[in-house]
Order: C-alpha cells, then structure tokens, then sequence
C-alpha cells in the first residue's frame, strides 16, 4: 500500500496536449506584451505603456497553477482513486488560475476579441425577443440524434442466450488492455467460463468520478455474476455468455462510444447473444 502510495504521488502525466497548450498560451502573451504591444494599445486608443511585470507574474503562475491541476499526481488521483481530489483540480482552475490569468492581462490584450457584443448582452437581447415574441436565432445548436427502434422484446429468457455489459470500468488487475478511466477508445473482453463469482483481489476499476471501494471489495455489485449464475442454475436464462465486456463511460465523447457500442454489438451477434444486461456506475 505504502509503495503504491509513493508512486502514485510520483507520477506527473506529462500531457503533451497540456504542455503545449500552455506553452502557446505563454507564446501569444509574451508576443503580445513585446513585439506586438504597440498595435494592440493603439488598436485600443490607449497610450503606449510598458506592461508591468506583476501582471506577467500573474499570468506566469495562473499558468504553472494550470500545469499543476492537469499533469501533477493530482490528476492521476482524481482519474483513479479519489473524488474529492478531481474537485480540488477544479477549484485549482476556476478559483486559483482563471483569476490570476485575468489579473494579468489588461484589457487591451483582450479588445480585439471583444469588439462584437459580450455574451451576456447577446442572451438579454434574445430573451427580451423571445419575451416580446420578436424572431431571434439562438446560437446554442441543439443536437439531434437518430431515432433508435426499440428490438424486439425477448420470447423466452429460459431459453436465450445473455451477455453481461459494464461502462463501469471494472477490468482485470494489471488493466491488460490498458483502458483508460476517462475518454475512453477501448474496450475489453474478459472470460468468466467456470466462474460463479468475481473476487475483488482479481479486478481494479479504470473509470474516475467514483469512489470503487465497494466495487473493488465486491466486483459482483458492478458485473453480478453471481447472481446470473444462480438464475442460470435455476433455468431462468437459458445460458450466460462466458465472457463480459468491459470499458469507462466517463466523460466519453459521442464518436467513441458510438465506435465502441457498433463494436461491442458486432461481437454480441457473431456470439449468438439474444440480450444484453447492461450495468454502470
């Protein structure tokens, strides 16, 4: 346990996306505090000034604040193991970050990315339309989805063939495919042929945004096997699938659950399942 804490509280992720993000943002504000600071202040109509240097340091360590949120062990403990640690990277960036980059920018940094209305005034302008029953067009795009047709409703459970389905993350020690706890792009498949109960010293759990603890002393509260066996045993359900997969729900974008449930399905026909039990979080 001791060992797993130290390494833990070692391992920064080093993000490249993270990094360069950062190291862009430095870019442009340095750009535009040196070579470029004096089209901007006259693009403002304010006379030419040095910026101060408090306000660089502001911006510097709104920055390393950032850097601390999303690539220290603190974002590896909130993906994996503590909850209240994934809080503490947000109010690290709302209330620790996002102010101090403010602090230092002046407002003529900003005036070129400010010239059409603010934001607030765009919704009061179309909610006094809509009040007032005047056309306006909303800028939030709704997204649509395709409708799903329902399937057909299973004939005979004592006779069909059943699949267990967890977006819960609950994989095999050691996570041989390297799903990730969050965003996920893969999938497992696990065999669970001659096992009537998972046991906890088997599994670890690969999906932040809770806490696993029952999980992880009771895969079955997650993926319950055992309960299907004993449904199985007693010819409820003709027979359970001697595999289930797996993968994390959290904070997935649409392409890739897509991708993944087209793949996960494609399986469960070439498996001859007749129904699928799906659990989460």
């Amino acid at each position: 346990m001791a060992a797993n804490a130290v390494l833990i509280w070692s391992d920064w992720s080093w993000e490249p996306s993270v990094i360069l993000g950062c190291l862009l943002l430095a870019g442009l504000y340095l750009g535009a505090a040196g070579p470029w600071r004096r089209r901007l202040q006259r693009a403002a109509a304010l006379a030419e000034a040095p910026l101060a240097a408090r306000q660089m340091a502001w911006v510097m360590g709104g920055l390393l604040v950032v850097l601390l949120a999303l690539i220290s062990p603190l974002d590896e403990i909130g993906d994996t193991y503590l909850f209240s640690a994934h809080m503490v990277q947000h109010m690290l960036l709302v209330l620790a970050a996002a102010p101090m980059l403010l602090l230092g920018t002046p407002g003529w940094m900003l005036a070129p990315l400010l010239r059409k209305a603010m934001a607030a005034e765009r919704l009061v302008t179309m909610v006094l339309a809509k009040v007032k029953g005047a056309p306006f067009e909303s800028e939030m795009v709704p997204t649509a989805f395709a409708p799903v047709p329902m399937p057909p409703a299973v004939q005979d459970l004592a006779k069909a063939k059943l699949m267990l389905i967890t977006d819960g993350g609950l994989v095999p020690k050691g996570n041989p495919d390297k799903i990730q706890g969050s965003a996920a792009t893969r999938w497992g498949s696990y065999n669970i042929e001659h096992c009537d109960d998972l046991r906890g010293d088997d599994y670890e759990i690969s999906h932040g945004g809770y806490d696993p603890q029952f999980v992880c002393q009771d895969p079955d509260r997650l993926v319950p096997l055992d309960a299907l066996r004993e449904l199985e045993k007693a010819g409820v359900i003709g027979k359970l699938h001697d595999e289930f997969l797996a993968t994390s729900g959290l904070a997935n974008p649409l392409s890739n659950t897509r991708r993944m449930g087209r793949e996960m399905a494609a399986k469960a026909k070439l498996e001859g399942i007749d129904a699928v039990i799906l659990t989460s979080t």
